[in-house]
Formats: structure tokens, C-alpha cells, sequence
């Protein structure tokens, strides 16, 4: 199933079955078929996956709570958006595209004080990344 192909969606699990298992964490084959609203049986195989990849998922499990940093503050907004500037700049002088160069969520990055960024990487820390490293240096105002 490709991305944009929704029609199959629910084939194996419908959603509400999908959520509660999500929720609930089954550990066992039993504890998953509780879960499920479908008459459909479904395979052990399919079964012992699923429950491998909860399994997988609940310990890498992060707090659903967003962090209060996640959102940059009114004066990362107006460097980030002073850092778009310095791209398009360049971008225009190169005749492509800004994103090419870097990308919004990557400048939202570096306002918040990232620097692992594929922006400062590569081809394109060669080709912007010094700009806009002196353009976070500049002094704001």
C-alpha cells in the first residue's frame, strides 16, 4: 500500500481496533484478538508481527506530552525567518529552488540552536552553510 493509496486502509484492522490495540499494549495472541472488532480471524503469523512491533514501539515509547521548547518563541520566528532570507538570497543567485538549499524546519532548527542540520552538511553546508552561520552570529535587533 502506497501512501496515497487510502482505499485499503482497514483491511487488516479497522481503526477504532487499531487504536485500542495501540492503547492497550496486548502482550499475548489472546490479549490481541480481545482487542479486535472484526469477525475476521487473522493469522498467527500476523498476529506474533504485530505483537513484535508493539513490543518494539512501547520501548521506544515518547511522553505524548509536547515538550514546551518544541515551539520556538517569537524571536526564533524572526531569525528563522531572517535565516530564509540569507537562503533565498542565494537560492535566487543559483536559480533554484530555497528548499533545495535548506529547508523551513531545518532554519526553525537552527533558530532554536540546533546545528545538526542538513543544511550545515555536505554540498550544502558548502554552499549555504557558512552564510548562515554568520548570520546567526550577527547580533539580533
Amino acid at each position: 500500500m502506497t501512501p496515497l493509496d487510502l482505499s485499503r486502509r482497514g483491511w487488516v484492522l479497522d481503526d477504532e481496533a487499531l487504536f485500542r490495540t495501540a492503547e492497550s499494549l496486548p502482550a499475548t495472541p489472546a490479549a490481541l484478538a480481545a482487542t479486535f472488532s472484526s469477525r475476521r480471524p487473522m493469522s498467527e503469523a500476523l498476529a506474533e508481527d504485530l505483537l513484535e512491533a508493539l513490543r518494539n514501539s512501547a520501548s521506544g515509547a515518547m511522553d505524548t506530552a509536547p515538550a514546551a521548547d518544541m515551539r520556538p518563541t517569537p524571536e526564533q520566528k524572526a531569525l528563522a525567518d531572517r535565516l530564509a532570507r540569507v537562503v533565498d538570497a542565494h537560492a535566487a543567485a543559483l536559480a533554484i529552488s530555497s528548499e533545495i538549499l535548506a529547508t523551513r524546519g531545518e532554519l526553525k532548527a537552527l533558530a532554536m540552536g540546533s546545528r545538526d542540520v542538513a543544511a550545515l552538511k555536505g554540498w550544502r553546508g558548502a554552499e549555504i552553510g557558512e552564510k548562515l552561520l554568520a548570520a546567526l552570529a550577527e547580533p539580533r535587533g
